[in-house]
C-alpha cells in the first residue's frame, strides 16, 4: 500500500493537471448557449475575387518565403563571422 501512495504522491501534479483541465473543459462547454438561434454564414470562397486570392493566399506565401530567405541570410552571416574570427 505504501508504494501505491508514494506513486500517487510522486505523480500528483500530473493527476491534478488532468483533473483541472477536465473540469475547465466541462465548465467551458457548459457555458455555450444552446437556445440562441445562430446566424447561418457561408464559408469564404477564396477564388471568388482577386482580393481574396491576394489576401489569403499570395501574401501569406510571400511572408513565409521572405522569412525563409531572411533566416538563410542570417545563417550565412553567422557562418562568415565565425570564419573571420
Amino acid at each position: 500500500m505504501t508504494k501505491f501512495i508514494k506513486y500517487i504522491w510522486k505523480n500528483s501534479k500530473y493527476f491534478l493537471f488532468t483533473i483541472f483541465f477536465t473540469m475547465m473543459s466541462l465548465i467551458a462547454q457548459s457555458q455555450a448557449p444552446t437556445h440562441i438561434p445562430r446566424e447561418q454564414t457561408r464559408p469564404v470562397d477564396f477564388l471568388e475575387s482577386t482580393e481574396n486570392i491576394v489576401f489569403f493566399i499570395v501574401i501569406p506565401v510571400l511572408i513565409v518565403i521572405l522569412y525563409l530567405v531572411w533566416r538563410r541570410n542570417l545563417k550565412k552571416q553567422r557562418e562568415e563571422e565565425e570564419k573571420n574570427q
